[in-house]
């Protein structure tokens, strides 16, 4: 009989959608459970889990999508599970094709129930979200480098000026490599019309470098949902973002930016 309003709640909400659940999900579920968190389990067909109200002290809810109208409003994947999450100010924090996991819970839905603020600007904690690397199977997330200085670089393979700066961006890793991880991230409809070719550019043009290469990816197809366009990137290259060992932004910076600009900002951080 519950009927839930995202514009009237002020609460964070959590949606996980999904065709099967089991116990063994709920339960898994039930360890994020949080009095300023709303969960609601959207199922698109019928359930194995009986959605009693012995849930509702966890403020897990139970609904149907039908037809996957409310799903089609984050990713037009049709792949489950999907979980999105919403601050408080229904803010979209998380959109991604599985189960949260306590690396997203820690690293980003608790900290948004703590008050703290989570985004693209200068002050805020760094929006997460993990970043496949290019011609491997690992990934990198800022969540993950905790505890490091984090730099975040954007870029493209005509793009000269972004290509010419990152000579710099690996001289500064190699001296400070103790104290800074940096990831320089390939636009996404560049990559995904031509993975092959990103990749034999970073074969050939960056040979020997110690840095991350990674490539961003859009969900929707739409390419608004892109980790470039959620930490503010409107369509300048480069683009560097400065994350501190907390997690923190402390700098933006839409354009070049030369070595010892960046050696400058690694020594305010660890002196």
């Amino acid at each position: 009989g519950t009927k839930f309003n995202f514009d009237t709640d002020a609460n964070s909400t959590l949606l996980y959608f999904y065709e099967t659940i089991t116990e063994e999900d709920i339960e898994l579920i039930k360890k994020y459970s949080n009095d300023k968190l709303n969960i609601i389990l959207l199922q698109s067909k019928v359930s194995s889990v009986d959605p009693t109200n012995e849930y509702l002290d966890y403020n897990i809810y139970f609904s149907y999508d039908k037809d996957n109208k409310l799903r089609n409003q984050f990713t037009k994947e049709k792949n489950t599970p999907y979980s999105v999450f919403l601050n408080f100010d229904d803010k979209l924090l998380i959109s991604q094709n599985k189960i949260i996991s306590n690396e997203d819970y820690f690293n980003m839905i608790n900290i948004s129930l703590l008050g703290l603020s989570i985004g693209n600007k200068v002050g805020d904690i760094c929006l997460n979200q993990t970043i496949n690397l290019v011609g491997s199977d690992e990934t990198f997330s800022v969540a993950s480098n905790r505890g490091k200085i984090t730099i975040i670089n954007y870029w493209y393979t005509t793009c000269t000026p972004c290509v010419l700066e990152l000579p710099h961006f690996n001289e500064v890793y190699e001296e400070y490599s103790d104290y800074v991880e940096v990831i320089a991230i390939h636009e996404a409809r560049g990559y995904k019309n031509n993975p092959e070719e990103v990749e034999k550019f970073v074969e050939s043009q960056f040979e020997g470098f110690s840095i991350k290469f990674g490539y961003d990816e859009s969900l929707d197809g739409t390419y608004r949902d892109t980790y470039y366009s959620k930490l503010g990137g409107t369509g300048a290259y480069p683009m560097t973002i400065i994350v501190n060992q907390e997690g923190v932004i402390t700098k933006v910076v839409n354009g070049s930016m030369t070595k010892d600009e960046l050696v400058q900002e690694i020594r305010k951080e660890i002196e």
